[in-house]
């Protein structure tokens, strides 16, 4: 019975492998395309990370299942952590083919997940930064549109002509 669980939550990390690999090229397009500027094909590439990132949720939900199994039919222990580092410490001291791959896939999905989360961190401070960049770009276009206050400016060279009903006042009576 632990060799199928075991054989089964390998199963699921190499799924989970494909799936993370894919994601983790998505964002490097979508750095690329954050980089040239292209809204259309960032908007693209964003809806199909999104896609990834949803089944490697599913996934991980049956995943954490099996290692639940897995957990169970190595024995009691004094710690009830379900870890991903637990159940490696736990399947180091055993001897078997099937152990030494899971440990072995667990360690791959740990660092291509790791690097899945500095690309998308990457891509959201680009994103932050390049917002700013344009947001500061808009101002100084928008300042340079205005007028100056203390530039020259003629004045209108029509004659101005007061209220109809002005009274005139003569300072030298």
């Amino acid at each position: 019975m632990a060799q199928t669980a075991m054989k089964q939550l390998a199963d699921f990390f190499a799924a989970e492998l494909i799936l993370i690999r894919a994601a983790r090229e998505t964002e490097k397009e979508k750095n690329r395309a954050i980089m040239k500027g292209d809204g259309k094909r960032l908007a693209l590439l964003t809806s199909k990370s999104e896609s990834w990132l949803v089944e490697i949720d599913r996934l991980a939900e049956e995943r954490s299942r099996a290692m639940r199994a897995v957990w169970d039919n190595l024995g009691p222990t004094e710690s009830e952590s379900l870890s991903l580092r637990d159940l490696e410490r736990r399947l180091a001291g055993l001897e078997d083919k099937e152990a030494t791959r899971l440990m072995e896939l667990a360690g791959r999905y740990r660092a291509e997940l790791t690097d899945l989360y500095a690309l998308n961190q990457e891509n959201q401070l680009l994103l932050v930064t390049t917002s700013q960049s344009i947001q500061r770009v808009l101002a100084d276009i928008q300042e340079a549109a205005q007028p100056e206050k203390d530039a020259y400016q003629p004045g209108d060279k029509r004659t101005r002509r007061g209220p109809a009903n002005s009274i005139l006042l003569n300072a030298n009576a």
